[in-house]
């Protein structure tokens, strides 16, 4: 039995895939100032970059928001409630023997490389 919601991780994640696809505008952009650059028509450039600069902080905030978001309602959930994760898993440290051992193994050609 998993913790996860499906329709609230696949709510968060097309929300950060939207957030994501915002780039096209960045890309939009940048065309336009490349072509205003072309041109050498320096209006067009200073407010090809304004535009860009404003456009960015919006950008990174709301992709950092969504990015949170979708972290927290997967990543955070399952190690909230990792016994109920399907995905569960722990990992043994290994003693200093073990580990000893290991590289002698490896040192004389028998342990894994």
């Amino acid at each position: 039995m998993s913790c996860l919601n499906y329709q609230k991780v696949w709510e968060v994640m097309s929300e950060l895939e939207d957030k994501f696809n915002n780039i096209t505008t960045i890309t939009g952009l940048v065309k336009f100032i490349d072509e205003a650059v072309e041109k050498n028509n320096q209006d067009e450039i200073r407010s090809g970059v304004d535009a860009l600069k404003s456009y960015m902080k919006v950008f990174i905030s709301e992709y950092d928001t969504a990015s949170k978001r979708a972290w927290n309602n997967t990543v955070v959930a399952l190690k909230q409630h990792p016994h109920e994760s399907d995905y569960s898993y722990e990992i043994k440290k290994p003693t200093y023997e073990e580990v000893e051992e290991f590289f002698t193994n490896v040192d004389e050609g028998v342990g894994v490389v």
